[in-house]
């Protein structure tokens, strides 16, 4: 009976992961809540978009106006940086993958004429500003596989499918057409979660520093650094305390307040909009909404996780990182920012990589029992 229970739970977590990846495949792109392009002739978009803009859709028809992707706001900040452009915060407060494409462009494309309009994007520039991101987003999710690869030492069947919801999901199918920063974030999660398994503080508290230049909702790595101290029983405050100054110098760096966030914010003197909390949880229809977006994004990889949890309880302290870590990215997006795929699929690689090496070493165990129990 025990034999029978551990054989239709892993057949059941294998159902889930299958069925997850068709799922992703098969309907990210067409996700109601952020289609993956839009129209430019939408005029209500457009207005939206570029109210604080003194251009019309119609000045120049080589202008970069032609399609939006729901995130057509935060490519237009990320172009103009990589362009060398002035933007503002939050974005300018994400310098390094703009930075790097900028400079691969300007290696790629010397002679260049870059537009002095400082709001004004030519549709040449967006596309192979888009391919160049498109690259960097490739080897960012070939970095994660060799991470997956990497973190067990041998690999079943199961323990592939889960590791594969790390790269196929609606987060990376959203964002790897665009010039966004999302798969470069998840790559660094990633590179987080396989240092907290392999008990790595520093290359841990180095992911959460470098993420910190590439998104500020690194800042959340400080819960997985807190729990592996608890592991490793250390008392190395400076772990803890080295990504909150890199968070702080970048806004200092920029001149803005050093707890800043978010558009507006001044945490500092206690301005805190809630505006995105609002939009999110504002009404029943929009609490829904806000409900099965992370249902469809972290449902099937929560799922997995607690399931894995329930084959080795011993782990309770990695169980919980993973918990805390992703009611973290929970309430950092209702109060910060939109419930979308992109976004919200950070935490992914925490959840797979737990789930995938609890099942690796289960397996292991079950063939020979002098390994030791994980």
């Amino acid at each position: 009976m025990k034999y029978l229970k551990k054989f239709s739970t892993n057949y059941f977590i294998g159902f889930i992961s299958v069925v997850s990846v068709c799922l992703y495949l098969g309907l990210s792109l067409a996700f109601p809540p952020e289609p993956a392009i839009r129209s430019s002739h939408r005029s209500e978009i457009s207005k939206h978009v570029y109210k604080d803009l003194d251009l019309k859709l119609e000045e120049k028809k080589s202008d970069f106006y032609g399609y939006f992707s729901a995130p057509i706001g935060d490519i237009f900040e990320y172009c103009k940086m990589a362009l060398g452009k002035e933007s503002y915060p939050p974005y300018q407060l994400r310098p390094f993958m703009p930075k790097l494409i900028g400079i691969t462009y300007n290696l790629l494309f010397p002679n260049a004429q870059t537009n002095l309009h400082d709001k004004l994007i030519t549709h040449e520039e967006y596309v192979r500003l888009t391919y160049i991101s498109m690259v960097f987003n490739l080897c960012f999710l070939m970095g994660i596989c060799f991470l997956a690869y990497r973190l067990l030492p041998h690999h079943n069947t199961l323990s592939i499918l889960i590791l594969s919801l790390t790269v196929i999901n609606s987060g990376v199918m959203h964002s790897s057409p665009f010039f966004l920063l999302d798969i470069p974030a998840l790559f660094v999660f990633a590179l987080a979660a396989y240092a907290y398994f392999k008990n790595n503080l520093w290359l841990l508290v180095s992911a959460a520093m470098l993420g910190l230049f590439i998104k500020e909702i690194s800042i959340v790595l400080l819960i997985p650094i807190f729990f592996l101290l608890l592991k490793k029983k250390s008392k190395n405050i400076l772990s803890l305390i080295a990504p909150i100054i890199v968070f702080m110098f970048i806004r200092y760096a920029y001149k803005t307040d050093l707890l800043s966030v978010q558009y507006s914010w001044n945490v500092s003197k206690g301005d805190i909009r809630l505006n995105y909390l609002i939009g999110s949880l504002g009404t029943p229809w929009l609490a829904l909404r806000t409900f099965c977006i992370s249902l469809f994004c972290l449902g099937p990889s929560a799922v997995i996780a607690f399931l894995s949890f329930k084959k080795s309880k011993e782990t309770i302290l990695d169980f919980l990182a993973c918990l805390f870590l992703t009611l973290s990215i929970l309430l950092s997006h209702a109060m910060l920012g939109t419930f979308t795929p992109r976004s919200l699929q950070v935490i992914t690689p925490f959840l797979t990589f737990y789930a995938a090496q609890i099942l690796e070493k289960k397996e292991r165990h079950s063939e020979n029992p002098a390994v030791t129990k994980a």
